[in-house]
């Protein structure tokens, strides 16, 4: 069993445990359900790519140790194919918004597939992305893997779509082939799009060794090593044998299959991914049930401490902290109303991004081309600025959102520490059981808990998918809840709907789903306009330069709704925690003035219950501090 795949699971353990703990108080634990929620989808993404034919499908069967995707020979679909772990179906997205379900349960998937994705359907061409679930130990540790069409997909935008999925991986597994040089193709897509984005995530797969004697291997790998190493200092390489390493797992033969290298490849990689963001996603969700345990033991000592004080002075605070609570929820929403108030500017930089973008092209890259007589160098130049351009896009996004989060986290902090520490002062006893039961809690300072609640953003799988599908449709009413999830009426693009629930990577994810949406197919057929420019249509200088300036008016459009989602997800992330410790505040004190009204022989019960819950939540506590040091 992988780390991952164990501190998930502990993990899970104790979310489940602490919320029914939290019932018996009562606190609302929404946040917890959710951090279970997310542990039950895939949140690590694994991109493989590489040539038509160099065994993807067998190498990425052999990786969950079952045949579920289908050869490429026979496939030819419009986009990707995705797979998480879960019982046995698919579901097929066409182009035309229609989504289809398909039962594998008892079935064999890579035939079923390939029945709907093959060549022998002509309806084929109308799917844009197959997800799908399958039972398996690999993607069981909370990865997606992404099957990408190949690098020298003869069409255009599919090679696009390869590529704007790969800035948002957590990995990018490149295949390559033993028995032959590193072709043209592979080249100018490591150079020109890989690099760019995934150095850091990138390792290579040497498949089909297998088909290389033993004497020949180190020369291949040297040979490729050599190669690589002229784009990628230190290459991360590793020799596999796909085919019989399926074999092995399916006849759960491990002699065979430590002897293809599968073995040492998978450690490798799952320890790549726990030490990156792997790693970060389970910090956060730890560090959300700590602080949610948090709440819980001010809750259980404030109760304690009022029990204990004089009546008549307990009531006269509580009356004092109604009234400042109130004074607190004017705050909260004078803070909401300030970063509303952003929008207009968020909106104002990103059209300044695109503008500076668009006079570039007019003022140089068209006089260039206007008489480009060679199409291809006029296309490159095209889709290069195009990448280039929905890459400063991206950053923009990136920019503003931060910026948000500067000028209004440590406000929203230091507001959640007054409201939190409201009935602190109540007596001496209060204060004490509080120190008693944070002994061994660790202080955050402001930056600790920013970099948490930045990092919570950038992880977060909500606003990756609404980027994605802002962009790919036109949105007629979109909004981000409290949870961070997608609310939207709209009828969503392809790029949407495989950010929904799949892939995430928070604003990150901006890059791969939309500019798969600005590349891809029209994601309706209701709509009369492609947001992608498409090489077909460069048949002349005219029609190119057309549709690059088509491709500038869409992402205006695509600007203005991105400042909506930006200022949406900074309240999600600035003011909800706020509003959330009010309410806990609240609740506390509907509880003390509950506590008080009991006979003393029911407030003797209810210390009982107060010190037995105390104990449970250093248990707790335990518990959490041990996977979070072992995390870290």
């Amino acid at each position: 069993m992988s780390k991952i795949f164990k501190y998930r699971t502990q993990l899970k353990s104790l979310l489940k445990d602490h919320i029914n703990f939290a019932k018996e108080i009562p606190l609302d634990s929404k946040e917890l359900e959710m951090s279970i929620a997310s542990l039950d989808q895939g949140e690590l993404s694994v991109a493989v790519v590489g040539e038509v034919n160099r065994g993807k499908s067998t190498f990425l069967n052999a990786l969950i140790g079952a045949r579920v995707f289908p050869s490429r020979a026979s496939v030819c679909t419009a986009g990707v194919t995705i797979l998480d772990n879960g019982n046995p179906h698919a579901e097929i997205y066409f182009k035309n918004g229609k989504v289809e379900k398909i039962d594998l349960d008892g079935k064999e998937p890579e035939h079923e597939l390939e029945k709907l994705v093959s060549r022998k359907n002509i309806n084929v061409k109308n799917i844009n992305m197959v997800r799908v679930w399958y039972p398996n130990e690999f993607t069981g540790n909370g990865i997606i893997l992404v099957d990408t069409p190949g690098v020298n997909d003869p069409e255009t935008w599919r090679e696009e779509i390869t590529y704007s999925y790969l800035a948002s991986a957590d990995a990018v597994i490149m295949l390559l082939d033993p028995m032959q040089p590193i072709s043209e193709s592979e080249v100018e897509f490591l150079d020109k799009k890989i690099l760019s984005q995934s150095i850091a995530n990138l390792i290579f797969i040497i498949n089909r060794i297998d088909d290389v004697s033993f004497q020949d291997r180190k020369e291949a790998e040297k040979r490729i090593d050599e190669r690589l190493s002229q784009y990628v200092p230190n290459p991360d390489i590793h020799l596999v044998a796909s085919k019989p390493a399926l074999q092995a797992k399916l006849t759960s033969d491990a002699t065979s299959l430590n002897a293809t290298g599968f073995p040492d490849f998978e450690r490798k990689l799952l320890g790549f991914l726990e030490k990156g963001r792997g790693g970060l996603l389970l910090r956060s969700k730890v560090q959300k049930g700590l602080d949610h345990l948090e709440s819980i033991n001010s809750s259980l000592a404030q109760r304690m401490g009022a029990l204990n004080s004089e009546k008549d002075i307990v009531i006269g605070k509580l009356k004092e902290s109604q009234k400042t609570l109130g004074n607190f929820e004017n705050r909260r929403r004078a803070l909401e109303k300030s970063i509303k108030a952003k929008e207009n500017k968020v909106k104002e930089d990103i059209k300044r991004i695109i503008e500076d973008r668009e006079q570039y092209l007019n003022s140089s890259l068209k006089p260039a081309l206007q008489n480009e007589p060679d199409i291809n160098v006029l296309r490159n130049n095209i889709l290069t600025f195009q990448r280039d351009t929905i890459q400063s896009f991206k950053q923009s996004v990136q920019s503003e959102f931060d910026s948000i989060l500067e000028e209004f986290g440590v406000s929203s902090i230091i507001l959640g520490n007054e409201i939190k520490g409201i009935l602190n002062n109540l007596t001496s006893e209060v204060s004490n059981s509080v120190n008693a039961i944070q002994i061994h809690r660790k202080y955050r300072s402001v930056d600790t808990v920013m970099n948490d609640r930045k990092a919570g953003a950038a992880i977060g799988g909500g606003l990756g998918a609404v980027a994605g599908a802002a962009i790919a449709s036109n949105v007629t009413a979109t909004t981000i809840t409290a949870a961070g999830t997608l609310a939207t009426t709209a009828a969503f693009g392809t790029a949407g709907i495989i950010g929904i629930g799949i892939l995430t990577g928070g604003i990150g994810l901006l890059l791969g789903l939309g500019a798969a949406a600005l590349m891809d197919e029209k994601s309706n057929q209701q709509r009369s306009h492609r947001s992608y420019i498409d090489s077909s249509e460069m048949v002349n200088n005219q029609r190119a330069l057309l549709a690059v300036d088509r491709f500038l008016n869409n992402l205006h459009s695509a600007g203005r709704r991105m400042s909506k989602i930006i200022n949406q997800t900074a309240i999600g992330e600035i003011v909800e925690p706020v509003n959330l410790k009010l309410k806990q505040q609240k609740t506390v004190i509907d509880q003390i003035q509950t506590d008080l009204s009991k006979t003393t022989e029911d407030q003797a019960s209810t210390r009982e219950f107060l010190t037995r819950m105390i104990d449970s939540s250093k248990l707790l506590q335990i518990r959490y501090n041990s996977i979070m040091e072992e995390i870290s």
